[in-house]
């Protein structure tokens, strides 16, 4: 797919409930005239409903958001991977993942270092922190263990279930 995300174009998604995209739109100058379109099957196809007419026309009551040139790239590469992932922007509130109904016990979760720095009230060195969710993820200097700290708990963690709300931040 050799789509171009530069130029005087715009982008519009549609997320589903886990933020994923489940529809892309593009606005685009063609000849002088713009041209709306939305991504069907392996190709654009004319946005004959009007959606990205009303999003630009009425944002707030629209079900689309505008993306960047970056984000837009993003989406075009999990529609040629046909895999698709939360496209998180900036307010999205994204629920921390409650705890597994048979919890590890907390002997087995990391090891005695960093267990005894909660124990103690201190913390392993901080990654990341979610202000809005009231969350945060360390990680263990001595044994590598990841620990979501939630207003109510701390709790050992794998990358994969903190990624949806801290994405990059836990690669630094």
């Amino acid at each position: 797919m050799s789509e171009t995300t530069s130029g005087s174009v715009r982008w519009w998604v549609r997320r589903g409930a886990d933020f994923a995209p489940v529809a892309f739109f593009r606005r685009r100058e063609s000849g002088g005239d713009i041209v709306d379109e939305r991504y069907a099957g392996d190709g654009w196809m004319p946005d004959t409903r009007g959606a990205v007419d009303r999003a630009e026309r009425f944002a707030l009551d629209s079900d689309l958001d505008e993306i960047s040139a970056v984000d837009a790239r993003r989406v075009l590469d999990m529609i040629a991977a046909r895999t698709y992932t939360p496209l998180l922007m900036a307010g999205d509130a994204v629920p921390i993942p409650a705890p597994p109904a048979d919890p590890v016990p907390w002997e087995q979760q990391g090891c005695a270092v960093c267990r005894a720095q909660w124990e103690r009230g201190d913390r392993p060195p901080l990654i990341a922190e979610d202000v809005p969710d009231h969350s945060s993820v360390h990680r263990c200097s001595s044994c590598g263990t990841l620990w979501l700290l939630t207003e109510r708990y701390a709790t050992a963690v794998t990358a994969d279930e903190v990624r949806p709300v801290y994405g990059d931040r836990l690669d630094d």
